[in-house]
């Protein structure tokens, strides 16, 4: 009788700490995004990352990032949860050169985009002469695992003020 009684009381004790153990391991699930600079070592350009979960990039700017180097944003599934619509915005910067673009949303994490494992996601950009590609896994470029996202656009410095000339 003794024993029933205490399995009684055990028993949902460890439905209780098993669910608390799902839940919490859920909202512990992190998705970490990286931009890397993908220009050759030998060029002469300055490449700069700024990203924010703002809708207006306040982020700092970082430091002038070297051939490989990486910069990197994370974001707790729990905040997903509690903000659905959370962006991670990224300004990338090559010289003159100023390109705007969506790194991640709650699509991202739905269509389990950047997903590698049950606690685990990354995204990573990669900025190239021609532009930024998107992976979810850190591999050599080129390969099929690299896909393009955003063509670079020339600069074009802002037509001047004033009347014009006949």
């Amino acid at each position: 009788m003794k024993i029933q009684s205490s399995l009684k009381l055990v028993f949902p004790l460890v439905i209780l700490i098993a669910t608390f153990t799902c839940i919490s391991s859920k909202f512990q699930f992190s998705y970490d995004i990286y931009v890397i600079n993908g220009y050759k070592a030998n060029d002469t350009v300055t490449l700069q990352a700024a990203c924010s979960w703002d809708p207006i990039i306040k982020g700092k700017w970082s430091s002038s990032m070297e051939f490989g180097k990486k910069e990197h944003w994370s974001v707790r599934g729990g905040d997903l949860k509690a903000k659905p619509d959370l962006k991670l915005m990224c300004n990338v910067q090559v010289d003159a050169v100023t390109k705007l673009f969506l790194a991640f949303d709650r699509n991202f994490a739905k269509e389990e985009k950047c997903k590698i494992s049950k606690e685990y996601s990354t995204c990573f950009y990669l900025c190239k002469n021609d532009g930024i590609y998107f992976s979810k896994t850190n591999v050599e470029y080129p390969g099929p695992e690299w896909h393009f996202v955003e063509r670079w656009e020339p600069y074009k410095p802002p037509a001047p003020a004033g009347r014009k000339i006949q």
